[in-house]
């Protein structure tokens, strides 16, 4: 019969092999839940965030909606604003020197062409092309034409990625015959849902 002291011992020598083995056990059941409670946070902040943004999009439609019932129109000796009724969004800023034209649209899956002119005087020093859009569908395509019809830029707005354009151009004695005269731009959106900016100024 064994005596007292080595079952004491024999229960020590269990115990200290089974040490590892539980521990193993509890690590296992750990890392799960580490896992679970990420994957939990990472969908809670991804739900947050969306509805940042279609609290975003949903301000800019009602400001828009806003803007189309009360056909905003606005004019004295330097500045007129208009809203088209094909919605888009037209700012004219003329003061000595300088000019800026601002021309926004917000498309829901439809159609559109839009041209128009801007136009560089002779005492212009700095011209300015600034474009952005993002559209979740369709096409938006944007070009800005020399006074002599060749093509300054052209960007096309996909739902690959969201677009943004600047580039600024000095006016010098050389480039005045060039940049001076009436630009012309156009936009063509084709089945679009989504929104651009252009904007064009000097001073």
């Amino acid at each position: 019969m064994k005596t007292m002291q080595e079952i004491k011992w024999s229960i020590f020598v269990l115990a200290l092999c089974a040490a590892p083995v539980l521990n193993a056990q509890v690590d296992e059941r750990k890392i799960p839940q580490e896992e679970e409670l990420r994957m939990k946070k990472e969908m809670l902040d991804e739900q947050q965030r969306m509805v940042i943004i279609q609290r975003e999009h949903a301000d800019r439609e009602r400001d828009l909606a806003r803007r189309q019932r009360e056909h905003i129109f606005f004019d004295n000796e330097d500045d007129s604003y208009f809203l088209a009724d094909d919605g888009n969004v037209f700012s004219f800023m003329g003061h000595q020197h300088s000019s800026q034209l601002i021309l926004r649209n917000t498309f829901r899956g439809g159609s559109d062409e839009t041209k128009g002119e801007f136009e560089i005087d002779a005492e212009a020093h700095v011209f300015k092309c600034m474009i952005h859009g993002r559209v979740r569908s369709g096409h938006i395509s944007i070009r800005v034409y020399y006074p002599d019809g060749k093509l300054f830029k052209e960007l096309g707005i996909s739902p690959s990625a969201q677009v943004t354009f600047n580039q600024s151009n000095t006016i010098d004695e050389e480039s005045r015959a060039r940049y001076k005269g009436a630009w012309n731009y156009e936009v063509e959106a084709d089945k679009a849902e989504g929104s651009y900016t252009l904007q064009l100024s000097t001073h």
